[in-house]
């Protein structure tokens, strides 16, 4: 955990107390997007400002395809890479910080 939590900005605080989804609309507004896709076929989808990873898994699970999610925070990016870590997707999602 960040020690200095002061010098977080909201979306690494958040992530560091565990919030999982942290986007305008919350998970409400993701799972109307998922309903529009659901008869979209696609193979490869890059997920840009992933935060914590949590829309990226949900797509490869949900949808069976490869993500790719990029965040200019590096902690964003290892809490990413720990919640994959827990799934199965090893081989599906993939997460690098954006330069």
């Amino acid at each position: 955990m960040n020690n200095n939590i002061a010098s977080l900005d909201p979306y690494q605080f958040m992530a560091v107390i565990g919030k999982t989804v942290i986007h305008p609309g919350g998970k409400k507004s993701t799972d109307e997007l998922f309903s529009f896709l659901e008869d979209l076929k696609f193979k490869n989808v890059l997920d840009i400002g992933c935060g914590v990873g949590t829309t990226a898994l949900r797509l490869a699970s949900q949808f069976g395809c490869n993500v790719t999610g990029i965040d200019i925070v590096q902690s964003m990016i290892d809490k990413a890479l720990s919640n994959r870590s827990s799934t199965s997707l090893n081989g599906n999602v993939r997460f690098e910080k954006a330069i």
